[in-house]
């Protein structure tokens, strides 16, 4: 990743041991892209249908807070903070 202030790295953890296994879970320094995103691990949930899914959590109080957004290929994700405060991002298509 790079901004303004330089090149830095982001995270991910996988389910396998290759980057082409699906995201399980990432943490990101909160600059450029991701300055919105709170520098935690967040952990990712792979959906069918991310607008269903984006609707169906913010009927439930959900805040959808960053995306959707590309998260490479076809992949969308957007990142959704809980009614008690707990982030967790939704990734589908």
């Amino acid at each position: 990743m790079q901004d303004a202030r330089g090149t830095y790295e982001d995270f991910c953890l996988h389910s396998g041991n290759t980057e082409d296994a699906p995201p399980l879970a990432g943490v990101c320094h909160a600059r450029g892209a991701n300055s919105a995103i709170p520098p935690i691990w967040i952990p990712y949930f792979v959906v069918e249908d991310l607008a269903q899914a984006l609707t169906r959590a913010k009927e439930q109080g959900g805040e959808v807070f960053d995306g959707p957004r590309s998260c490479g290929g076809a992949q969308q994700m957007a990142f959704i903070r809980d009614l008690d405060g707990a982030t967790f991002a939704l990734v589908g298509s």
